[in-house]
């Protein structure tokens, strides 16, 4: 279909073939494929356990989980038995159908237009692919830049005549049909460049562009390089992953919560003793502090007098500070 030009029209007459006409690179329109799956659908679809509907909710409350009770065997089991048991007996008013059944019109075609038979590969290279012109080499022959060789194609390397006309399906570099002058059997050339393999036309120049660009050296160079970032970048990624004991690279909303409340209730090191109090590790001190009295019988005057009480308090370093603990707890 995506060779809708007046050369196909031709060729296809050539050969008394139909063509339909759709859109380029596409499947056939409605009336001729998706009519098909419509009807799939509406008789089969719609009948079976699990139907999910024909988009996202279209069936609202539905579950099609708890209702599916076939596997994909079953499933494809009950479409084949349709497609065998059921379709070709249906009338169908599809384009050119008029009511037929599928049946009677593929009889129908049988006996008046009979089947058109498979076009060999060279025979269709020749009529739908696209001409060039080449000449013949030691090493093959050349069809826009792409290699191909082949035994028949090695003899006429010491030929006389070596101009040759090369037919490429643009859709396939894999092989292409060959004709010289002069010889009635077209030659069979095979790629040579193994790299190219499968591509299109298109695909494989882009491909041999892009390789030509760079010098193999440091091709070798930078895919090597591209793979161990990218192996670096997966052990990155395993290593952080969410499983129990490994370490994460972001903190979530609960667990910030929970670290502010132990650094909101946890000690201030730097916080001072409270007035008239001693601070800890300082009640058995030789050395005056605030907040101590003397009590007991060996004593006089229980109570200092206010001087006294100043003189010592003096005495005591403003600064003093508790320090931070000699422990070990969750926030470190």
């Amino acid at each position: 279909s995506g060779l809708r030009n007046v050369d196909v029209k031709a060729a296809s007459l050539g050969i008394l073939a139909q063509s339909i006409d759709c859109r380029s690179y596409n499947s056939a329109e409605r009336p001729h494929v998706e009519r098909f799956f419509g009807s799939l659908e509406s008789i089969v679809f719609n009948l079976v356990h699990g139907y999910t509907g024909r988009k996202a909710g279209h069936l609202k409350g539905y579950d099609p989980i708890k209702s599916g009770v076939f596997d994909t065997e079953e499933l494809y089991g009950i479409i084949t038995r349709y497609l065998v048991d059921e379709y070709p007996f249906e009338r169908h008013f599809g384009s050119t159908m008029r009511g037929m059944r599928p049946i009677q019109a593929a009889r129908d075609a049988n006996e008046q237009y009979g089947c058109v038979a498979i076009i060999p590969p060279l025979d269709r290279r020749i009529h739908l692919g696209w001409k060039s012109e080449a000449t013949v080499t030691d090493e093959g022959v050349k069809a826009f830049g792409i290699p191909y060789s082949s035994p028949e194609l090695q003899k006429l390397s010491d030929a006389k005549n070596r101009k040759v006309t090369v037919y490429s399906d643009p859709d396939c570099v894999d092989e292409v049909t060959v004709l010289i002058e002069g010889r009635d059997d077209p030659i069979l050339g095979v790629l040579s460049w193994t790299a190219l393999k499968g591509m299109s036309v298109p695909e494989a120049l882009e491909f041999g562009t892009r390789v030509r660009a760079e010098d193999p050296s440091e091709t070798h160079d930078f895919e090597g390089r591209l793979a161990r970032a990218r192996r670096r970048r997966r052990d990155d990624v395993r290593s952080k992953g969410l499983e129990e004991n490994i370490p994460k690279s972001f903190m979530t909303i609960k667990e910030a919560k929970a670290k502010a409340a132990m650094m909101v209730y946890g000690q201030d090191p730097h916080q001072r003793p409270l007035p008239n109090t001693t601070p800890p590790g300082m009640v058995a001190s030789e050395a005056a502090t605030i907040g101590v009295h003397d009590i007991g019988g060996g004593f006089d005057d229980v109570a200092r007098s206010a001087d006294q009480e100043g003189a010592n308090r003096a005495k005591v370093d403003d600064s003093f500070d508790l320090g931070k603990p000699d422990v070990e707890g969750k926030l470190k």
